[in-house]
């Protein structure tokens, strides 16, 4: 039997170590097993194997860790499944850095078991001595931002693009999620292989098995011509499913299944095909409160939830991000740098909220101003200061320093600039001051003020150190 379907046990029970040979036989698989450590390690330097499944604890005085370490210098592309019934965490985080796809505590559930060693046996398991790893950044991807929740973003994507691992993606609306997706594509497949994505709330439910899985011709009213869906389109690729938390509950039964397994039949077909893919899932729900309200199955969030990634919203940032966003969005409208944003503009988006939207609404707002512009400036009065002020309002409560500036009109001239002036300081410190965490060293720094000044400020305006105002409970 070729290698492909060669599968190394070893099991120091006897018991079970014939029921694992005979659980994997069942599947099709050829099985070599071993009672111990040392007969074991003799096979990996004879024979190739597919996957091998490795008990931790062993009698005699060497363990599954010590097989799993010469797995890492003999087949370090080799997946490893490890079982045990004791569950030492430090053992198991030694385990995961070596290099494994994942362990099961006795009694094994053996659905897991045989839907870890498919996914081995259909080669969709990356070098697992790569877990841990960061992979260089993808040329031509770009995650723009130097703050440093977006630099531990990166970090995220660099560590677990080229593994197997089954990634989840949240954030808000706007965030970015699809960009990163992208960019873990890249980190596994490389430019050429195939990346298909799907909104999963953008399709009404009756049409949606059909885009992931396919149909036949005739297979029902209107079909008049198959059609391959994307999992059968992002082959050798990466199939991204976003929105995830759209789906509805039965074709999460279904889509269930199809990652267990790797196998899956179009709508009206009879024949079984394979993914040998990528899966990458983004939400803008929490889909772990969504599956322990039952509005989510908890099977499916545990199985697409191996890796979890949050984007975080652009007002979390900082207003370095923005502006850098903003030169780049520009650049993308005038690649050859004939206009530029004023001080005035930039200094209105990067006090901006961004409350919904995120990057796309700071996109949006760039490109507007681009097209209204009539110089090689684009100036404060190109953005949409109406829109912003409106959003903003509805969204923040009356406190703008965008809103309607009609009360102050009736106001004598001093009285009228004294108001809009301390408006403007009180808004502007309490955004730095929360855009810094609170922190008065780092919101100083950014504003150029001394941490005397901003001390004082902060107590006029009734803002300390861990405290948010009162018009923004939860800190936003």
């Amino acid at each position: 039997m070729s290698s492909e379907r060669r599968i190394l046990v070893l099991e120091d029970n006897d018991y079970y170590r014939r029921h694992l040979q005979r659980l994997f036989e069942d599947e099709g698989c050829e099985v070599v097993a071993h009672a111990s450590a040392e007969a074991a390690i003799a096979s990996l330097h004879e024979e190739r194997f597919a996957a091998a499944v490795l008990d931790w604890q062993l009698g005699g005085n060497r363990t599954g860790t010590d097989v799993l370490r010469e797995i890492a210098q003999v087949s370090p592309d080799l997946p490893v499944v490890m079982i045990t019934a004791y569950v030492n965490l430090p053992e198991i985080a030694s385990a995961y850095k070596i290099g494994i796809l994942d362990y099961l505590p006795k009694p094994v559930d053996e659905e897991k078991l045989l839907s870890l060693v498919r996914r081995a046996l259909v080669g969709t398991v990356a070098t697992s001595s790569k877990v841990g790893q960061e992979a260089s950044w993808p040329e031509g991807e770009e995650l723009i931002g130097e703050s440093a929740v977006i630099k531990d973003v990166k970090r995220a994507l660099r560590k677990f693009g080229p593994t197997d691992a089954m990634i989840l993606l949240e954030g808000e609306s706007g965030t970015g999620k699809e960009v990163a997706a992208r960019i873990l594509h890249r980190l596994r497949n490389g430019p050429v292989a195939p990346f298909e994505a799907v909104n999963c709330g953008g399709i009404p439910g009756e049409l949606l098995e059909s885009e992931l899985f396919g149909h036949t011709k005739g297979a029902f009213t209107g079909a008049q011509m198959a059609h391959r869906g994307v999992f059968d389109r992002a082959a050798g690729g990466t199939a991204f499913l976003d929105e995830i938390g759209e789906l509805p509950l039965a074709m999460q039964a279904k889509l269930l299944r199809v990652l267990d397994t790797r196998e899956y039949r179009p709508v009206g077909g009879e024949a079984t095909l394979h993914f040998k893919g990528k899966v990458i899932f983004a939400t803008n729900r929490n889909l772990r409160a969504e599956a322990a309200a039952g509005r989510f199955r908890a099977d499916l969030y545990s199985r697409i939830s191996e890796v979890v990634i949050t984007l975080p919203p652009l007002r979390l940032r900082g207003p370095e991000d923005v502006e850098l966003l903003a030169q780049h969005f520009l650049t993308l409208k005038d690649p050859e740098g004939k206009k530029k944003l004023s001080e005035m503009a930039l200094g209105i988006l990067r006090s901006y909220p961004f409350t919904s939207g995120n990057v796309r609404q700071l996109r949006r707002y760039v490109f507007r101003a681009f097209y209204h512009s009539e110089g090689d400036v684009i100036e404060a009065n190109d953005l949409p200061l109406g829109e912003m002020s409106e959003m903003e309002s509805a969204e923040l409560g009356s406190g703008s320093w965008l809103t309607s500036l009609e009360p102050l009109l009736a106001m004598p001239f001093k009285e009228a600039k004294a108001c809009l002036v301390q408006e403007f300081e009180h808004r502007y410190i309490e955004h730095h001051f929360r855009i810094a965490g609170s922190h008065i060293g780092r919101a100083a720094k950014a504003m150029e003020l001394s941490e005397k000044q901003l001390s004082q400020k902060l107590s006029e305006y009734g803002l300390r150190p861990g405290t948010t105002n009162k018009k923004y409970p939860d800190g936003k």
